[in-house]
């Protein structure tokens, strides 16, 4: 707890002077929108429209990855880790459609010892502008929790593979079913409020294992989102309240609350990018408590640097624990520093090397090459 509350006192004195510059796969689209519309003459449908006055867009991003470790940790592998597709269509100015399409590791099957892949469906929803500064999301939707949970693509972050503490303790991705309510608030105040179907975490306390993904989701319980974000030119801070009532969904003798509770800073000034996140889970079940798993937590601090338009180089240091509820040291350390060669400004080569210090287990130190594009 000593480590969360240093870094946390590091987000919010980052957050007097510091932001980000990510863009959301809505921007991503309506710059497609525009581009397809300016092509065409401004005129009639953009791409293959349906409907009087529609317009629709196509866009996505892919990654190639090679990973190797020393110590028979980690196996040597290469792996089309994802390809996916954005399909959006604009029915008026108020009324817009989007929607992720996605195949991981090029392969999936009924079995996942002869297919390691998964499709899915991480969005699809309709978005309509009541005015005011305030839209509204039907459908599939990602959780507004993070830095990387709603903006993924490879030319946008750091690194080969996402950052453990993300993608283990938020965790990322992660989308629901639901209703999600956005206001902007002007002066860069943004708040989001959602109500949407919730995780079945497994009795062993996993919470990435918890994702239903919407496939037939267990609804007994649903789940509570809430965000308050402020941005401005080169600073985004965050913080995310997330709550559940039973992540078992009723299906277990007792009952599992589960709070989730984030915060972040993203800052660019320059040449520099730093941003650092804490995250942590509160899991409210006798059981898992006694076993030390009643708290999960994690955070991370990023420092980046942009050496001219094509290379920038970086360094990471990061920090999980899935048992901090626990007296035994269960901890994780990760550092990892490495580079982006930006081909061009949405296709990039990735290299980083990364040392993994457990406080249990095996030490491991790994070589991660990839290749990434968006468009």
């Amino acid at each position: 707890m000593k480590q969360l509350k240093l870094v946390l006192t590091l987000i919010l004195g980052l957050a007097l002077s510091m932001s980000s510059w990510a863009q959301t796969i809505e921007e991503r689209l309506d710059a497609i929108e525009e581009a397809l519309a300016s092509e065409s003459g401004g005129g009639g449908h953009a791409g293959h429209g349906h409907g009087s006055g529609g317009k629709t867009s196509i866009g996505g991003y892919g990654e190639l990855h090679y990973n190797a470790g020393d110590d028979g940790g980690t196996q040597d592998r290469v792996d089309i880790h994802r390809f996916v597709l954005f399909f959006g269509h604009e029915y008026n100015d108020d009324v817009k459609f989007f929607s992720e399409f996605e195949i991981e590791h090029s392969l999936a099957c009924a079995d996942e010892d002869d297919c390691p892949g998964e499709v899915e469906m991480e969005q699809m929803y309709v978005d309509v502008n009541y005015g005011n500064g305030l839209h509204t999301q039907y459908g599939v939707f990602l959780i507004p929790v993070g830095i990387l949970n709603e903006t993924h693509e490879p030319d946008t972050f750091y690194g080969v593979e996402r950052n453990r503490v993300e993608a283990r303790i938020i965790p990322t991705t992660w989308w629901e079913a639901g209703v999600k309510w956005t206001k902007d608030q002007g002066n860069g105040l943004t708040l989001d409020a959602a109500i949407h179907s919730g995780m079945e975490i497994p009795t062993t306390g996993v919470v990435r294992s918890g994702r239903q993904k919407v496939a037939q989701a267990e609804t007994n319980n649903f789940a509570y989102t809430a965000r308050v974000k402020k941005s401005r030119p080169g600073l985004e801070m965050a913080f995310t309240y997330h709550n559940q009532t039973d992540a078992y969904q009723s299906r277990q003798d007792s009952e599992l609350g589960a709070t989730l509770m984030s915060a972040h800073v993203d800052w660019t000034r320059g040449p520099w990018t730093v941003q650092a996140l804490i995250a942590e889970w509160s899991l409210d079940n006798a059981t898992l408590e006694a076993a030390g798993r009643g708290s999960t937590e994690g955070h991370y601090l990023t420092v980046a640097y942009k050496l001219n338009d094509q290379w920038g180089i970086f360094a990471r240091y990061e920090t999980l624990d899935e048992q901090a509820g626990n007296s035994n040291a269960t901890a994780e350390f990760t550092n990892t520093f490495g580079f982006n060669y930006y081909i061009h400004p949405q296709v990039v080569l990735k290299a980083d090397f990364q040392s993994e210090r457990p406080d249990s287990g095996n030490d491991d130190d790994i070589m991660h090459l990839g290749f990434g594009y968006s468009f």
